[in-house]
């Protein structure tokens, strides 16, 4: 499993969760992947739906974190977020887009640091070459 925490639920998550249940709770129909992204799409923050519970913000295709403002009754007197309640920060679609530019530039600097390895090797070898072809 990810990082829930940064970066949401992807539908293998999802599917992993729902397989541990035994079939008297969730039958077998509902832990089929195509069951459970159409439970997950259409409860979606901003989906137009008659039955929309708007429980879940999806932060990137096929993945979803909870709705940063759903709060549950508690203590039989008022109201608390469920990220208050898991002491965990909010995951928005701002917080999101800045993990996504993150892991890319740490990916891109990987690339460049790989790549200037390979040049470096390159001309070594070269350079190399260049002085075995004259050692007789």
């Amino acid at each position: 499993m990810n990082e829930l925490e940064d970066k949401g639920l992807n539908m293998d998550d999802v599917e992993t969760l729902c397989a541990k249940f035994p079939n008297a709770i969730l039958p077998d129909f509902r832990k089929k992947r195509q069951y459970l992204n159409a439970i997950l799409s259409k409860n979606e923050i901003d989906r137009s739906d008659l039955y929309n519970k708007k429980l879940f913000l999806r932060i990137a295709r096929g993945v979803y974190v909870l709705n940063p403002e759903l709060e549950i009754w508690v203590e039989g007197d008022r109201w608390m977020n469920v990220y208050d309640m898991m002491f965990m920060e909010k995951m928005t679609r701002e917080r999101n887009e800045a993990i996504k530019k993150e892991e890319w530039e740490a990916w891109h600097q990987r690339i460049q640091a790989d790549r200037e390895r390979a040049r470096a090797k390159a001309q070594a070898d070269r350079e190399r070459e260049w002085m075995n072809r004259w050692n007789w």
